[in-house]
């Protein structure tokens, strides 16, 4: 009974505050039950807000989170400036575009200590010219011991005839030098087995033995002071020997060994030679003469 007593007053009390259809509905009952709870935007009131004015069902306005009448946007923002306005790291003086350490005046563009002069820059005593640019002792030149040596020439005495047997000792017309004495040579002389002058054979080798047989080719020679003559066979079988007809000295040595032997004459005159075993002094059998002309 007492809960049908409550449920009828409670209807009362509703139809009592419904408005009718001719009244205008007001937002007092919205903003009664809007305006409980705590609005999000505590700073200026939603009603002072355009939004506020329209009808009731406007009354929660949308933009409760960010008010219109704020200005978030009229503060300058963080990023206003440029970013790249600001002075960036690189666009200042490198560390390199400073002058480089070597560019100053370093240690070493002080005069060094080797730029003064040292003391071997002074004259050396080498400089000067060495002992052998000096004009050497030995001017001649240097001679044999055969030789002497006569107006800056090496000469043999025994033979030149402008110096025989001394420096200077020049040879009268038609004399010879032999052994260092002048000598007139002797008018032509038969010595067997050359007997005329028209036995003798110009040359300067002599041959015997062997296929030539017992004889000398050729057996009569003429040659002119100086020349140097060989003899060639075998001296074993048949020895040389010099004969003591004719010019004196014979230089024509005795030979019993070898194959050969060569005399230079450097006399005119007649030197008869001989086969020891199978010639003469007197010139028969196998002899020869060596003619020696000026």
């Amino acid at each position: 009974m007492h809960r049908f007593t409550l449920l009828a007053a409670g209807l009362a009390a509703a139809c009592s505050s419904t408005p009718s259809p001719n009244q205008p509905a007001t937002d007092s009952g919205a903003d009664s039950a809007t305006d409980t709870g705590t609005p999000v935007d505590t700073g200026t009131p939603p009603d002072s807000s355009p939004s506020d004015t329209a009808p009731g069902l406007d009354t929660a306005p949308q933009d409760t989170t960010r008010p219109d009448t704020a200005s978030p946007d009229t503060s300058t923002p963080v990023d206003s400036g440029p970013t790249d306005t600001a002075v960036l790291l690189d666009t200042m003086d490198p560390r390199d575009t400073s002058p480089p350490m070597d560019t100053s005046t370093g240690v070493d563009t002080a005069p060094s200590v080797d730029t003064a002069p040292l003391p071997d820059t002074a004259p050396l005593p080498d400089t000067a010219p060495p002992p052998d640019t000096a004009v050497p002792v030995d001017t001649g030149p240097t001679c044999t011991a055969a030789q002497t040596l006569c107006a800056g020439a090496c000469v043999d005495t025994r033979t030149d005839g402008n110096h025989c047997g001394a420096c200077g000792n020049v040879c009268a017309a038609g004399q010879t030098c032999t052994d260092g004495m002048c000598r007139t040579p002797s008018t032509f002389m038969a010595l067997a087995p050359c007997n005329s002058a028209g036995d003798y054979t110009e040359a300067a080798l002599i041959r015997f033995g062997g296929a030539l047989g017992f004889i000398y080719t050729p057996r009569c020679l003429r040659v002119r002071v100086g020349t140097r003559v060989t003899w060639s066979g075998g001296f074993g079988s048949h020895p040389l020997g010099a004969s003591s007809r004719g010019t004196s000295p014979n230089p024509i040595p005795t030979t019993r060994s070898g194959d050969t032997v060569s005399v230079t004459f450097g006399a005119a005159g007649f030197y008869p030679y001989y086969c020891l075993a199978h010639g003469a002094p007197t010139g028969a059998g196998m002899a020869g003469v060596v003619q020696v002309v000026p």
